[in-house]
């Protein structure tokens, strides 16, 4: 936990001389490095017009995105104040939702079970307008037990909680978590040192 702390401490000061630019696809590179390093399907990052005006910079960088290779985005819902986009790894994001049983969940919050990848975006980016909704957290990577025992329990009563709220085989998520965190780790390491990230 100490090092996650040094680590993140060292990712704040390496941005704080960033440009916009930089500072933006730092963040981004950060956030989705378990999308990127650990089979995660998808990360979903709010950019806001607080602080240092995340929104605005993204809207205006967006077409440079530098990761289009290894990482798609999509966004989700857009205000005024805000625009969350969902940071994904094609392939990996289409296995997960292809699941038998994550087809089934899926159908059964009004998703077609025939879509294309396109289409069921679309279908999650109409079910968020005005709200996050729970089959959320399956675009995420959350396995489809944990969602179903954050839906029964009404968020609470959770055995751990980490990247996700978990309900059973917390052994095998926390090793999860600890995977994300490891690819963190290393991106901030490699910022730090300026290696190319792509």
């Amino acid at each position: 936990m100490e090092n996650k702390r040094s680590r993140l401490l060292e990712l704040y000061h390496h941005q704080s001389s960033c440009n916009d630019a930089d500072y933006l696809f730092s963040t981004i590179l950060f956030h989705t490095a378990p999308v990127i390093h650990s089979n995660k399907p998808a990360v979903l990052l709010t950019f806001a017009t607080n602080q240092r005006n995340l929104k605005a910079i993204w809207d205006q960088n967006r077409q440079n995105f530098p990761y289009g290779v290894q990482l798609k985005f999509y966004e989700i819902s857009k205000s005024d104040s805000h625009t969350c986009v969902l940071f994904y790894d094609e392939t990996a994001l289409t296995e997960k939702i292809m699941q038998p049983e994550v087809l089934s969940f899926l159908a059964s919050e009004g998703y077609d079970k025939r879509s294309r990848l396109t289409d069921v975006l679309a279908t999650l980016r109409n079910h968020s307008s005005g709200c996050c909704p729970h089959e959320v957290g399956i675009f995420l990577g959350y396995p489809l037990e944990d969602v179903l025992g954050f839906i029964a329990n009404g968020g609470k009563n959770c055995l751990t909680c980490g990247y996700w709220k978990v309900y059973a085989n917390v052994e095998e998520k926390q090793n999860l978590f600890e995977a994300y965190d490891k690819s963190r780790i290393q991106v901030i390491e490699d910022l730090i040192k300026d290696k190319s990230l792509t």
